[in-house]
């Protein structure tokens, strides 16, 4: 940390004060166990230092720092390194903020990465935007060097249980551009109870979160504001659940893609002053006050919302406009989502649900067939033509072939078609059906016993 141009014996750059670390080993891969010592050792393979941060403050640009599982209570800073700091398991190798601020700091870094950690028992830092804010209590990223998505990278993470005023998971300020990838955010809470953006906290930065969980955050799970039109927002395949509100933004334009939010507290999406989303593939529903929400003030103008093929609980009388703009787009629907379990957190979808390939047409799934609405398509190897629909098949793994049936007819017809035929034998099927405008033929065994029980919920057939 001396002087660039001012070297200790060993070569490398000066530390600070009159006795230095010497170390024979140079890299680039620096190597931290909880059985190291930060005493002498050298960070390799065979002498591996007990701190991440000893790893890092050896490190050059483009080295990596390497954990093995277990528990570090430290708070690491990146120091400005544009290196990788990758744990061995994000579920066994933790780094505990033992309360004594954030977790983790970033500044001033072009290319750096953080994976594989459970970051948890934060306490956040002084903000610059107000220094009296604790901010970032897992993760604190403010003022990097250069604007553009890409710059710091979090994969691989879970950043729980801990607290600041604002951004208690995850606090990222000015012009950074940030990747959150395969990132489960929950369980972060305020000092006192009330603040801005529990889960994730933005303000006037690129940021892209794609395959992320955002849950039971205080607050709002994502909160956006002081963006701009020149910044980018993008959200794709994110489950966000049980935070007070889900997703909160202003003065930006966030592009939402295969989003699942539901069972939120209040509101699903708030949108404030000059905020202009545009929502597509997504699940929107049982948020209790309003799926989505416009509430524009005085000093809110310029707000829309443009959704297509997208499932929005009640519909536009599930969204308050106020003053407001919705521009409701082609492919919008009301339904019950059916998902697999959200008592046990399982927001992926039934067979029988008709989120299943009601997606943008131009839009695919990784099996290569219309997207899915929300967050967790039901992949499926099997294309028909024939699907098969038994009392004993199942809803939730099966594909349809003749070895592996549904249980519901509105699964067989979900997957098919035109020109496919969906076969069902004798049995009893409690549900309601929708031939959802495929042209194809859905045959029972025998009339006398191949039964559709509506239920008393409605027509049976539409």
């Amino acid at each position: 940390a001396g002087h660039p141009d001012s070297l200790d014996s060993d070569g490398t750059v000066a530390d600070m004060g009159a006795y230095p670390y010497l170390n024979s080993y140079s890299g680039p891969t620096w190597y931290i166990t909880e059985g190291g010592n930060d005493t002498t050792a050298t960070g390799s393979s065979d002498d591996p230092f007990r701190s991440i941060q000893a790893g890092i403050n050896f490190s050059s640009d483009a080295d990596s720092v390497t954990v093995a599982a277990g528990t570090y209570v430290e708070n690491i800073n990146f120091k400005g390194r544009n290196i990788k700091v990758v744990g061995a398991n994000r579920e066994t190798t933790i780094i505990d903020g033992n309360q004594s601020g954030a977790v983790v700091a970033f500044g001033k870094e072009d290319q750096a990465t953080l994976s594989g950690f459970t970051v948890m028992n934060g306490s956040g830092n002084n903000g610059y935007a107000d220094p009296i804010d604790i901010c970032g209590g897992g993760i604190f990223i403010s003022r990097n060097a250069q604007s553009g998505v890409g710059n710091i990278s979090l994969m691989d993470l879970i950043i729980s249980n801990n607290i600041a005023n604002t951004g208690s998971g995850v606090y990222i300020y000015e012009p950074t551009g940030v990747i959150i990838d395969n990132v489960i955010i929950k369980d972060n809470n305020f000092n006192d109870g009330s603040g801005d953006g529990g889960g994730i906290f933005t303000m006037n930065a690129n940021l892209l979160v794609k395959n992320s969980i955002i849950d039971n955050n205080d607050g709002e799970g994502i909160r956006i504001t002081q963006g701009s039109e020149d910044r980018d927002y993008i959200f794709v395949n994110n489950l966000i659940i049980n935070n007070n509100d889900g997703f909160y933004f202003s003065h930006c334009e966030p592009l939402l893609d295969k989003v699942t939010i539901t069972n939120n507290l209040s509101d699903g999406i708030v949108v404030r002053s000059e905020g202009n989303a545009t929502i597509i593939n997504s699940c929107i529903t049982f948020n209790p006050l309003h799926n989505i929400a416009m509430p524009t003030a005085v000093e809110d103008t310029n707000v829309t919302v443009d959704i297509s093929y997208s499932n929005v609980g009640y519909g536009q009388d599930g969204i308050d406009t106020d003053n407001g703009t919705i521009i409701w787009g082609d492919g919008n629907i009301d339904v019950d989502p059916m998902f697999v379990d959200t008592a046990n957190g399982n927001y992926h979808l039934l067979a029988s649900s008709q989120l299943i390939n009601a997606g943008h047409p131009d839009s695919t799934d990784s099996d290569g067939t219309r997207a899915d609405i929300g967050a967790y398509p039901y992949l499926n190897s099997y294309s028909g033509p024939t699907w098969y629909i038994t009392e004993s098949g199942n809803d939730s793994t099966a594909t349809g072939a003749s070895g592996d049936p549904f249980r519901s007819i509105q699964a067989g017809i979900n997957f098919s078609s035109d020109d496919d035929s969906v076969t069902v034998a004798a049995g009893t099927y409690v549900e309601n059906i929708n031939f959802r405008g495929r042209n194809i033929k859905v045959v029972g065994s025998d009339r006398e016993t191949t039964i559709i029980d509506g239920d008393s919920s409605g027509t049976v057939v539409i």
